[in-house]
């Protein structure tokens, strides 16, 4: 169905407090202790999980990169940076060679791009809620993508 792409995890930023109304001082956010202990808590989620080759890409925000380091060194890819559109699912093929990607980034992109996988063919223009911190594991079906698991780490 999508290539060599068989298994989609998109894991939302942990806390780093309230956003800030100037653009580029709301980019340079960092974690919160608590968005930290966020990011461990999953990060451990993750290994428990034993996914298979993971290519593990952040969007380039100082936030989510941390949040990604929780677990590995991710490659950092523009076209997750907060505000931007995300490709659609066959076009994510691109951003690692690996069979098990793990998508660092934020909403409300990563809330629509999990809408797409959930009910391909409709256009959700509400993307749906993922917490902070958490992470949601698609798996490629013939017949489209299955949610298989959520993650939400305690506060």
């Amino acid at each position: 169905m999508t290539g060599l792409l068989r298994e989609l995890l998109l894991w939302r930023h942990a806390d780093a407090g309230e956003s800030l109304d100037d653009p580029a001082a709301d980019f340079e956010r960092q974690l919160s202790a608590r968005g930290v202990r966020q990011a461990r808590r999953t990060a451990r989620w993750l290994r428990r999980a034993r996914l298979p080759g993971v290519g593990l890409v952040s969007s380039p925000a100082p936030r989510a990169r941390q949040t990604a380091q929780a677990f590995g060194v991710p490659r950092i890819e523009p076209r997750l940076a907060p505000g931007l559109t995300l490709p659609e699912p066959q076009e994510l093929i691109d951003l690692s060679f690996a069979p098990c990607v793990i998508l660092v980034g934020h909403q409300p992109a990563l809330g629509l791009l999990a809408g797409r996988l959930l009910l391909p063919g409709l256009a959700p223009d509400e993307p749906v809620s993922i917490r902070k911190g958490a992470v949601w594991h698609f798996v490629a079906r013939r017949d489209g993508w299955r949610l298989v698991s959520v993650f939400t780490p305690r506060r």
